[in-house]
């Protein structure tokens, strides 16, 4: 049976994030589904047969066991299923669309496009000392009073922001597995903020082979030279300073290290197709 849409029954414009710990011991929730809403569950016990469904795709089943994670679109129908003699258990977290969409454009302007177009992987596995984590974070939320709006919203969008970076990340650390420990190493130099606004002559200090080759290898494994990479992440950085703080455009670019304002106007453009000065006009509209 398909039940097309179920109505948002756990949230209130006031707190925009639901939660359900929901057991089965029976045949499951086999009624497939859409929602108004949308959700990420993961799996706190046992086993489980899962589905979903996409409009004219064909159904996709997995199994679930502790610790799968899932997110669910608002344009895909799911159901659960039990598997064998197992019983299981599963956190919902219900979450408002407008609060899910601004939370990925916080983490990145193009995820929520990359989880619509099927670009994020939607299912992973976290380990059980990570969902305790988030078992304990959604009993600090129920806690809290009421009337005490501001602390339950921060830990809500705090709630929201780290189930999104295991999804955002899930992809980036398989794949930095298949790296050497040196080469790791050095893209962690790239994080660092110190060695970010220093440069590339502090980021591949200590490294033991010569500029050529380290150009040559970064280019090989990851598509993109040193100097690519470094500007995305200065950029990345750049696009919060713009929208959260009131530091001055030329002031962010040389915090960031670039060598000149207008050199960082042409290539924030060209990444985000806006200038920085216009996206802060436009947050102020």
């Amino acid at each position: 049976m398909f039940i097309d849409n179920i109505d948002d029954y756990l949230t209130t414009e006031e707190v925009p994030m639901g939660f359900e710990l929901t057991a089965h011991a029976a045949d499951g929730d086999g009624e497939l589904h859409t929602h108004s809403f949308f959700e990420i569950f993961y799996m706190v016990s046992g086993k489980a047969k899962h589905v979903t469904k996409k409009h004219g795709q064909s159904e996709v089943y997995s199994s679930l066991r502790e610790g799968d994670t899932v997110l669910i679109p608002t344009d895909t129908a799911h159901c659960f299923f039990k598997e064998n003699e197992y019983d299981y258990t599963h956190r919902d977290v219900v979450i408002r669309k407008s609060v899910f969409i601004d939370a990925c454009n916080y983490l990145s302007p193009v995820l929520y496009d990359k989880i619509i177009n099927g670009k994020i992987q939607t299912q992973i596995n976290l380990p059980i000392e990570k969902i305790m984590q988030f078992e304990h974070k959604i009993k600090l939320i129920n806690q809290i009073l009421p009337s005490n709006t501001d602390k339950k919203s921060a830990l809500i969008k705090s709630l929201l922001i780290s189930l999104l970076e295991c999804f955002l990340t899930s992809d980036t650390e398989e794949y930095f597995n298949n790296f050497p420990t040196w080469f790791n190493n050095l893209l962690a130099n790239f994080n660092k903020v110190e060695y970010m606004q220093a440069g590339l002559d502090k980021i591949t200090l200590g490294c033991n082979y010569d500029r050529k080759y380290l150009c040559h290898v970064f280019k090989k494994y990851t598509g993109v030279t040193m100097t690519e990479y470094l500007n995305e992440i200065r950029l990345n950085y750049a696009l919060g300073m713009i929208q959260n703080t009131n530091k001055t455009v030329s002031a962010i670019a040389q915090y960031l290290g670039f060598s000149s304002i207008s050199y960082f106007n042409v290539i924030f453009k060209q990444k985000y197709g806006i200038t920085p000065k216009e996206l802060r006009k436009s947050k102020h509209r």
